[in-house]
């Protein structure tokens, strides 16, 4: 509906400092950068740079999420196991908001407005694609103007294999319209 919105999840991990800078370079590497005087973080050292090569092995993942009237089409990296991939409760959500305010930062907020709380949402479905690549969620109980975080700690891939990253937060502005 012309309103920005979507998903975000961990990219990588463990770095040694805390991360405030990307960059692709000429050789087609990732280098990260940062230090703990710009960016909290409790990485092991004040600052660093670091370098990224691709493995060429695509990991498990949820490689894009998007918004339905009811929920989410999440497609995958790898076909799931139908299984534990169409169990609503291989996944949890919930939902949180902020204050939005003169001062820097705020709580998040439930629901009701509750300080340091979010409102959790019911999964009502997960429903596996032909080619076990997509999952369609049904969401009970949500709102927009809210952050919703998806957890799939019990799916698994067609191979066995957990999520790399099995959280996604996706900022909720709008519901699709006429669908």
């Amino acid at each position: 509906n012309g309103e920005y919105q979507g998903a975000v999840w961990p990219f990588l991990k463990r770095f040694q400092s805390g991360v405030n800078r990307v960059a692709f370079g000429p050789d087609g590497k990732l280098y990260v950068g940062g230090c703990q005087r710009t960016w909290a973080s409790i990485a092991p050292k004040e600052a660093a740079i670091e370098r990224i090569s691709f493995t060429g092995k695509t990991p498990f993942e949820v490689r894009t999420v998007n918004v339905t009237k009811d929920g989410f089409d999440l497609t995958f990296t790898a076909p799931v196991d139908p299984q534990t991939a169409g169990d609503p409760k291989s996944y949890d959500a919930l939902q949180y908001g902020y204050i939005y305010h003169e001062k820097y930062g705020s709580p998040e907020i439930d629901h009701e407005g509750k300080k340091d709380s979010a409102t959790a949402i019911d999964v009502t479905g997960a429903i596996v694609s032909k080619d076990n690549l997509k999952v369609s969620l049904k969401l009970k109980g949500w709102k927009t103007g809210y952050v919703t975080m998806v957890r799939g700690l019990d799916v698994r891939s067609a191979k066995g294999e957990k999520l790399v990253n099995d959280t996604f937060w996706y900022t909720l502005n709008q519901l699709p319209k006429g669908e």
